[in-house]
C-alpha cells in the first residue's frame, strides 16, 4: 500500500510554482461576487504573508500542535461576526479555490492528495468557524 500523502508535501511543491498565491487569489476573487469587495484596499504582499502563515498553522493543527490551533482560532475570531463577518459560503469558495489551485500547481496531484487536503482544510475551517462563534474575547457565544 502506498503511503498516505501529506498535504504539507503538496504545499511545498506548490510553493515552487511561480505565482502560486496570485493564481489562488485570482481564482478566489472570481469565486463569488462578495469576495472582491472584502479585499478592497488590501496590501497584497501582507495578505499573502498572512495566508502563508495561516496555511502553515492549518497544516500543523492535525499534529496536535496547540500553538497552531490557537493561532487558527485567532484567525477564525478575526473572520467571525465580530470581526470581518465572513459568511460560511465564502469558506466553501476559499476551499474550492485553494484545491483547484493546488490541483493546477502540484505535479503529483492525485485523488489521495486531494482527499488529504480536503480533510485538512475541512478540519481547519471547522476550527476557525467554531472560534468565530466565540468572538474576539472568547465569550462562548453560539449561533
Amino acid at each position: 500500500m502506498p503511503p498516505i500523502p501529506e498535504p504539507g508535501d503538496s504545499y511545498f511543491r506548490c510553493l515552487r510554482v511561480p505565482a502560486f498565491f496570485e493564481r489562488f487569489y485570482a481564482r478566489f476573487l472570481a469565486s463569488d461576487p462578495d469576495v472582491p469587495r472584502r479585499f478592497v484596499g488590501i496590501e497584497w504582499r501582507e495578505q499573502t504573508q498572512l495566508l502563508r502563515r495561516g496555511l502553515a498553522m492549518l497544516l500543523l493543527v492535525p499534529t496536535g500542535n496547540g500553538a497552531a490551533r490557537a493561532a487558527l482560532e485567532d484567525v477564525g475570531r478575526r473572520h467571525g461576526p465580530a470581526g470581518l463577518d465572513v459568511p460560511d459560503r465564502l469558506y466553501d469558495c476559499w476551499v474550492a479555490s485553494f484545491l483547484a489551485t493546488v490541483r493546477e500547481c502540484d505535479a503529483h496531484w492525485s485523488d489521495a492528495v486531494e482527499d488529504a487536503w480536503r480533510r485538512t482544510l475541512q478540519d481547519g475551517v471547522a476550527v476557525m468557524q467554531a472560534a468565530a462563534l466565540t468572538g474576539p474575547g472568547g465569550s462562548g457565544r453560539t449561533r
